[in-house]
């Protein structure tokens, strides 16, 4: 098999993989009911971007399209990036106003696993970063042709 067919099997793996962890992504955000709050609803706008984002990148080879995904993608990772800050932030304000007191590691601790996980959110950069990875990478093998 010639290495353009393996970047191209590559590529529709990886691109249809985070296409999957978005999808299983909603279903589980919308199984937890998350939309008591009004933030909660900027991963059912970024989930399906990035769906959609991968299906065109599967299915057009025109630049302008690669080229818009690989925009929205980014968008995407970056709102996964930026939930995480606030998935923490929310864990850490909950022990401030708490008034405990505790050693700076059990801090850390609650930061990352408390009420809020850490990468719940940062499935959207993981999906998107996989994509991101493949598509620079043939783009950069494309130009060596």
């Amino acid at each position: 098999m010639d290495a353009n067919k393996v970047l191209d099997r590559l590529y529709t793996f990886f691109v249809g993989f985070g296409i999957f962890i978005f999808i299983g992504t909603i279903v589980e955000l919308s199984q937890l009911n998350h939309t008591r709050e009004e933030l909660q609803i900027v991963p059912f706008i970024l989930l399906p971007l990035g769906i959609v984002l991968g299906i065109l990148m599967l299915v057009s080879k025109s630049p302008m399209v690669q080229k818009i995904a690989v925009i929205g993608m980014w968008v995407v990772a970056v709102g996964g990036m930026i939930g995480m800050v606030v998935h923490v932030s929310g864990n850490l304000e909950g022990v401030f106003e708490g008034g405990q007191k505790m050693a700076f590691a059990q801090m850390i601790k609650q930061a990352i696993g408390g009420r809020n996980p850490l990468l719940a959110p940062g499935t959207l950069t993981i999906g998107a970063a996989m994509i991101l990875a493949v598509a620079y990478a043939r783009k950069a093998l494309a130009g060596k042709k």
